[in-house]
């Protein structure tokens, strides 16, 4: 089973794709996400590191308590990569490939304080 954990929802992957359930990143929806593992009996609940906004549930699940493991996405082999290239915006170069005028020429950061 998976969560994907964003600032406002939970996305809970059961094991169908058709099984799938949005709820609300709040009190409520990680009571609801709870009640709804439990029942499941899950043997691993897989969560992805995003930022630390995944904390507060990794802490609730614990607690509950659910075998849970957050995952960074780019660190792990397990998790697909996306199979699509998307088209870069026209006149776009990556940073890497830009060219900048020497430190001398550069004008100095004003401070805004």
């Amino acid at each position: 089973m998976g969560v994907d954990v964003s600032k406002a929802t939970l996305d809970v992957y059961l094991s169908h794709p058709e099984q799938a359930l949005r709820l609300a990143y709040d009190p409520t929806g990680i009571t609801t996400l709870i009640t709804t593992l439990r029942e499941a009996n899950p043997t691993l609940v897989v969560l992805e590191a995003t930022g630390g906004l995944e904390r507060v549930l990794v802490a609730e699940l614990l607690v509950a308590p659910l075998p849970v493991a957050v995952v960074n996405r780019g660190k792990s082999a397990a998790l697909p990569r996306p199979s699509v290239t998307w088209p870069r915006p026209t006149g776009w170069t990556p940073a890497s490939s830009r060219t900048l005028p020497p430190p001398s020429s550069r004008q100095p950061a004003r401070c805004r304080c």
